[in-house]
């Protein structure tokens, strides 16, 4: 059986998402029930992001769901870098282990400029060495 240049792209992108240390699952496709996608973990409430390669309008094509079954086209590992950032965004709020962003996708955050560095002074009184 001959892959799919979308198949060939999907497992460019899971192997590109093991190098960050991000988990990934496999799981059965929701689009035709037959095939076999992968599930990337660290998407806060979401939970995991699905990737399956699939035909639409006779071409093949990747496709992206999170929850909701709310679905995307891939084209790029940027891609899934701004949906793991649009939900950080939309669920950092609501639970504390949500607060910072997925260690696997910081590096791409930084890199795509969507987080920056905010260093806090903070001061604490002197226990040693203080003179009166």
């Amino acid at each position: 059986m001959k892959e799919s240049k979308a198949e060939i792209q999907l497992l460019c992108l899971v192997r590109h998402a093991l190098e960050r240390g991000i988990d990934v699952g496999v799981v059965l496709t929701t689009c035709d029930g037959c095939g076999l996608g992968y599930e990337l973990r660290g998407f806060y409430k979401s939970g995991t992001l699905k990737l399956f390669a699939t035909i639409e309008h006779g071409s093949p094509v990747i496709i992206a769901e999170a929850r909701y079954h709310e679905q995307s086209r891939i084209f790029s590992w940027d891609e899934i870098v701004h949906i793991n950032y649009d939900w950080w965004v939309r669920t950092r709020d609501r639970h504390e282990g949500w607060n910072t962003p997925d260690a696997g996708f910081l590096e791409d955050f930084e890199r795509l400029g969507l987080v920056r560095t905010k260093t806090e002074t903070k001061y604490e009184p002197a226990t040693e060495g203080v003179v009166r």
